[in-house]
């Protein structure tokens, strides 16, 4: 596959970064909060018998390689989230660092992204002198073949002063046959260029070698370093069917695989902390992914109208597939226990705060016993699209 380069940050901020994101399970929900904000409804997580790999598909609506490249691999764009931007579908952005594709950077060797996207592509520039030329690659940003390109890619150039008059190719401006290059012969002032390519049926692969890039931290600017990111972009065969992106997250790292692995502490010991490895992935994954409650049939009335009232965006649904077992993920309704008996009505005190644009709606919760596991003691608080819940 073709390399295409990344850059403008040194390797050495990139290594501080992608250390940003512990423990392991904080950096995979990264890629669910990716699925989340591409408006998927299901998101399904594979891993490996060994743990060697995990692979993560959603239903969303995917991207083209244009999108890969200054989106999905653009470090510093969670400002979006903050400033209230909605997705394409109406959520509320749940990606806040704008380092994604780093988060799972000191976990596996490398990672890669299969998607497609429907949505066209649109580059702008000005050439402040003629004549004047446009490295149409360079501004493209992703290596494309020519015979994908030639019936896709349009291009509008038109003169910025005088008359502002569309310019004409092969009078004023020629594109190489090979397109790589646009020239303007004459002079005829500062110009505007705009590149269009539709994406419909175009497909990638990219693959991000994360053990090349850390290795190669602090020996040059990452302005130099264009071969540890490679994409191949074809054209779909046919319509989209099954998962519209997936994301595999290859060679876990051997202290990843080791955790996943640990098995179930003997003896009966009410607390997360006695599961198995996996099963605690699971437990954390559920609790900070934007996922549906567990609610019990026979849970205080209170807290069910709550929950069904709150209005808070979540996937349809999140699985995780290891071997032969398949677990529907939700998100446990404090205490999380199954045998917990309902929490009587006069032992929950309401939470509702709306001020300076922060809404909070909930309960307090006590219990006449000891509460198991320890680390449901205190308040639990979510936060999802601004919403928090106690």
């Amino acid at each position: 596959m073709p390399n295409m380069r990344l850059g403008g940050v040194d390797p050495s901020i990139l290594r501080e970064l992608s250390g940003v994101y512990k423990p392991f399970v904080k950096a995979f929900k990264e890629l669910i909060s990716n699925a989340f904000d591409a408006d998927a409804e299901h998101v399904s997580i594979d891993f490996a018998e060994d743990f060697a790999w995990v692979r993560v598909s959603d239903d969303g609506t995917g991207m083209n390689p244009f999108e890969f490249r200054h989106d999905f691999t653009r470090i510093g764009g969670g400002s979006r989230r903050w400033g209230g931007e909605k997705t394409r579908g109406g959520r509320l952005r749940i990606g806040s660092k704008g380092i994604g594709f780093l988060a799972m950077a000191r976990y596996c060797d490398r990672m890669s992204v299969a998607s497609s996207g429907k949505r066209k592509f649109e580059f702008t520039t000005i050439i402040p002198e003629t004549p004047g030329s446009l490295d149409i690659s360079e501004s493209l940003g992703v290596p494309i073949p020519t015979e994908l390109l030639r019936d896709r890619m349009t291009c509008s150039v038109r003169a910025l002063t005088g008359r502002k008059k569309v310019l004409v190719e092969d009078e004023h401006y020629t594109i190489h046959k090979q397109l790589k290059k646009l020239s303007i012969r004459r002079d005829v002032g500062p110009i505007e260029v705009n590149l269009s390519v539709k994406c419909e049926d175009l497909a990638f692969l990219a693959t991000l070698d994360f053990s090349k890039l850390l290795q190669l931290a602090d020996q040059a600017d990452l302005e130099h370093i264009d071969d540890f990111t490679s994409i191949d972009v074809f054209q779909r065969e046919k319509p989209r069917d099954g998962p519209i992106t997936t994301v595999t997250a290859d060679g876990l790292k051997p202290f990843v695989r080791r955790e996943l692995k640990s098995d179930r502490r003997k003896g009966f010991v009410r607390n997360i902390g006695s599961s198995s490895g996996y099963e605690q992935f699971l437990w954390q994954l559920s609790r900070c992914t934007p996922i549906p409650y567990a609610a019990e049939p026979d849970a205080n009335p209170a807290i069910l109208d709550l929950l069904r009232q709150s209005g808070v965006s979540t996937l349809a649904t999140l699985t995780s597939q290891h071997g032969s077992t398949e677990n529907l993920l939700l998100r446990p309704v404090f205490p999380l226990l199954s045998d917990s008996a309902a929490i009587p009505e006069d032992m929950l005190v309401p939470v509702a705060i709306n001020e300076s644009g922060l809404k909070v709606t909930g309960f307090l919760a006590g219990y006449e016993s000891i509460i198991f596991p320890a680390e449901y003691r205190p308040s639990a608080i979510r936060v999802i699209s601004g919403l928090k819940r106690f």
